[in-house]
């Protein structure tokens, strides 16, 4: 149940992620990042150190420091989601 609920948290994330790129939910890119941070340093492997890349952008962006190189970590959160749905 934990697994499905990281992974609607990750699809979310996703989602705040590409809003970001329009300035829109900055507070809660903000909260994503800092959440995707502590999961990383709860869960210590490569796809963790992933996670922490991914909310350290997610702080930086809503921060109003987005880079165009975030749609692949929109695509790392999608699949990382879809994949602990269906699992």
């Amino acid at each position: 149940m934990i697994i499905k609920l990281f992974g609607v948290l990750d699809l979310f994330a996703a989602l705040v992620l590409f809003l970001l790129g329009f300035g829109i939910w900055k507070t809660l890119g903000i909260i994503f990042g800092v959440y995707l941070i502590l999961k990383g340093l709860v869960f210590l492997s490569f796809v963790s150190m992933v996670d922490i890349l991914t909310g350290v952008l997610m702080i930086l962006a809503g921060s109003g420091n987005y880079i165009n190189f975030s749609w692949v970590f929109i695509f790392w959160l999608v699949q990382k989601g879809f994949v602990s749905l269906y699992s």
